[in-house]
């Protein structure tokens, strides 16, 4: 886990817990970190009580651990700020959604094809991106693929944007 990732979440720790106690209830620990980013996902909030466990009560070293491996590379990605094999750094993906409940009415017809994994087909043209993520995926599978490298590069210092 990178050192930098590990100082980031003693910080929000610090920010949440500023009497330094070392341990808070869950339920405050919840309400600290929902105020410093209201967009934190349910599914984090749920990992933070079940870390707490039956007491309630979150650990700042509970709490550091899981958010420094969440933003932290895995172990596949690469390192950071690094090109990928072609030696770029701009990267490019496509989300392709499902057909509305209006198209479905009008039975309408999937115009897309997926000839391969990073590849997309309209009629007779190929378009080839790092990443193609099909009606099937959802916000979770999009954060992993697309976002989670970026979020620990730019903790660790580097520039990103994601549009």
């Amino acid at each position: 886990m990178a050192e930098d990732t590990k100082t980031f979440a003693d910080e929000v720790w610090a920010t949440i817990d500023p009497e330094g106690a070392g341990s808070l209830h869950v339920d405050l620990a919840v309400a600290g970190l929902k105020a410093l980013n209201p967009h934190v996902s349910e599914h984090e909030l749920r990992e933070l009580r079940s870390i707490a466990g039956a007491d309630s009560v979150l650990t700042r070293s509970a709490f550091v651990n899981m958010f420094a491996s969440k933003w932290a590379p895995s172990a596949e990605d690469e390192s950071p700020g690094a090109p990928n094999k072609e030696g770029m750094r701009v990267r490019v993906a496509v989300r392709v959604r499902p057909l509305s409940s209006k198209e479905h009415a009008e039975n309408a017809k999937p115009c897309i094809d997926f000839p391969q994994e990073t590849q997309l087909k309209i009629g007779k043209h190929a378009f080839t991106y790092d990443h193609v993520l099909q009606k099937n995926v959802d916000q979770q599978d999009v954060y992993d693929t697309c976002v989670k490298r970026l979020v620990c590069n730019f903790v660790q210092g580097f520039n990103t944007t994601i549009l």
